[in-house]
């Protein structure tokens, strides 16, 4: 059986998420989320090219807040909370539970023709957690 999943990104209530995620695990038991990689898909960001190589320039990471894409066609247009990868670990920290994993999928084969910036940085940022045994 898969452990549950979530996109993090998406709750407003981060600390009470994960906390009502301790309660709910069974000792030892995981929960995994995926999120769009906060370090990249932050507010503000914006694809460049330069010198033949594709890259993101992100002007608003450190201010963890809800945002929507100015793009009308873009997917965040219907907003999500940015927050910064040290806001998610010291989240799950803090919640009791234990961050076994992080992972920086790299762009499928499909995708990075689409998006070639994303053979270069992670579009996705994976953890996998779990409550303690004891």
């Amino acid at each position: 059986m898969s452990p549950p999943a979530s996109s993090a990104m998406d709750i407003a209530g981060l600390d009470a998420t994960l906390a009502a995620v301790h309660r709910v695990l069974v000792p030892g038991g995981s929960f995994v989320f995926v999120i769009g990689h906060p370090c990249f898909l932050a507010p503000d960001a914006f694809t460049t090219e330069g010198a033949g190589t594709w890259g993101r320039f992100v002007g608003s990471y450190l201010e963890d807040r809800f945002w929507r894409s100015t793009n009308p066609d873009g997917v965040r247009r219907v907003g999500n909370f940015h927050r910064t990868l040290s806001t998610y670990v010291n989240a799950i920290v803090s919640a009791g539970l234990i961050l076994d994993e992080l992972t920086e999928p790299p762009a499928g084969e499909s995708f990075g023709r689409s998006e070639p910036v994303y053979l270069n940085v992670p579009i996705f940022l994976g953890a996998r957690c779990r409550r303690p045994a004891g």
